[in-house]
């Protein structure tokens, strides 16, 4: 009877962007005041709405969305000494957001039938990361960390259930990652502004905005502008679209993240020659320098804030950015761990233990391969190879356009996984794998 009901609701023309409107004013009220627990009743309250009414498509941005509301729980996580802090923290937010309601929509609606092709290669990953346990130094933090593994393969598979090759999956998608990066773009721009002075943020090593770090804000506007690009080519307004681009590309440089910054040039070239081969050229140019017009405002904001200034001080000046002897550090620990467990190895999220051993202060070994060997050994190494050889294989035969877009996005912002470790990055790799799961029921021919 309640499906019946809600069936006029979800057709309404203007729903989804509605919806995803009220997802990113909640996570900003509740970001900005610190006030989980209004997150916490709303999006418990969609959760069971979206479960009941069997819509499970409306489930696909929330586990974006919510992260950001728990401002004063992840602010210091970095601080937290005693890792059974942080799974107790979890386990109270994934119960309070309304877990019940996915698992009624999952029993009810049989979301598993359907495994995927890299079904197999989350498998063998998670696999590596069980054998590694029994050399790990701390293994509450150990298994804490493979959590986030078994989560993402879990809603890997939930999606891949829910979605088919309808348009509107993709597109959704593709907004609700325009949405929340928009968001990201926001609480970025307000925690530089109410730093001291706009410079010395920037300056900074890394802008914690009290959910995130200045890297992973980067990463995340560098992945969402392909599909941002995406929407330009299908939805009217797309001076809208190519501004909103043109706006993220610039607060990537305020995040000071040469990671994100790298990843954007990298993007930038492929991404406006394929929107511009999949447009009219006239209105390709016509709108795109509409956008750089409606820019120039904030451009001047910048020079007279002296951002320049900043970002040259913060990329080539800053001692932060001569650290190869300290990354180079980083690899040698990373590989004396291997040589001592090189079939499993030393236990998955053990890099920190082993990096403070060697007289350094950080979590992990900076790059996805050194820590994927050390952490797991030869046999987690295999397992991630064969898990990047099937994801591109799915993406590069039989593409369409929302796989390239997307393939743009997971390429420009891979240059994260070589200087940090990406998926330490619960946000990040949502956003791939619902990226993934939808792109496998995409349809091969040459529709958005």
């Amino acid at each position: 009877m309640f499906s019946r009901y809600s069936e006029k609701l979800f057709q309404f023309k203007f729903f989804d962007d509605l919806y995803l409107a009220f997802l990113f004013i909640v996570s900003f009220i509740c970001w900005y005041f610190s006030n989980e627990i209004l997150g916490v009743v709303c999006f418990s309250a969609l959760i069971w709405l979206v479960a009941l009414s069997g819509r499970a498509v409306y489930l696909l941005p929330l586990p974006l969305f919510v992260v950001p509301i728990f401002r004063g729980l992840l602010k210091d996580v970095g601080k937290i000494a005693n890792a059974s802090d942080v799974i107790t923290a979890s386990v109270i937010i994934m119960v309070v957001a309304g877990v019940g309601g996915l698992v009624f929509d999952i029993i009810k609606h049989k979301r598993f039938k359907q495994k995927g092709r890299l079904f197999l290669a989350f498998s063998l990953i998670i696999g590596a990361m069980v054998l590694s346990l029994f050399n790990s130094p701390d293994i509450v933090n150990a298994v804490s960390g493979m959590a986030i593994y078994v989560f993402m393969f879990f809603f890997y598979v939930y999606i891949l259930n829910i979605a088919t090759a309808e348009n509107h999956f993709r597109i959704f998608l593709s907004k609700s990652i325009t949405y929340f990066v928009s968001l990201t773009a926001l609480m970025c721009v307000m925690a530089i502004v109410e730093d001291k002075t706009v410079t010395e943020s920037i300056i900074k090593k890394d802008i914690n905005i009290g959910w995130s770090i200045s890297n992973n804000i980067a990463t995340y506007l560098v992945f969402g502008i392909p599909f941002i690009l995406y929407l330009s080519i299908h939805e009217k307004y797309k001076f809208a679209y190519y501004f909103l681009s043109i706006i993220l590309a610039v607060v990537t440089f305020l995040t000071g993240s040469r990671a994100g910054i790298g990843g954007l040039v990298l993007l930038a070239v492929p991404s406006i020659v394929y929107t511009l081969y999949r447009t009219e050229r006239k209105d390709f140019v016509a709108h795109l320098l509409t956008a750089l017009l409606f820019t120039m405002p904030f451009i001047f904001v910048a020079i007279y804030l002296n951002i320049p200034e900043a970002l040259y001080q913060r990329l080539f000046v800053s001692k932060f950015f001569f650290y190869y002897d300290d990354r180079k550090r980083l690899l040698e620990i990373a590989m004396e761990s291997f040589s001592n467990h090189p079939l499993v190895g030393t236990g998955v999220f053990s890099a920190g233990h082993y990096i403070k051993l060697g007289g350094k202060n950080v979590f992990s070994y900076h790059n996805i391969f050194f820590e994927t060997l050390a952490c797991m050994g030869i046999a987690g190494i295999m397992a991630y190879v064969y898990f990047s050889f099937v994801k591109f294989k799915m993406l590069l035969f039989n593409s369409n356009m929302f796989k390239l877009y997307g393939l743009m996005a997971i390429v420009g912002s891979y240059i994260f996984a070589l200087v940090d470790t990406s998926y330490l990055n619960p946000i990040y790799m949502y956003m791939v794998v619902a990226f993934l799961a939808i792109a496998e029921k995409s349809a091969t021919i040459q529709k958005p």
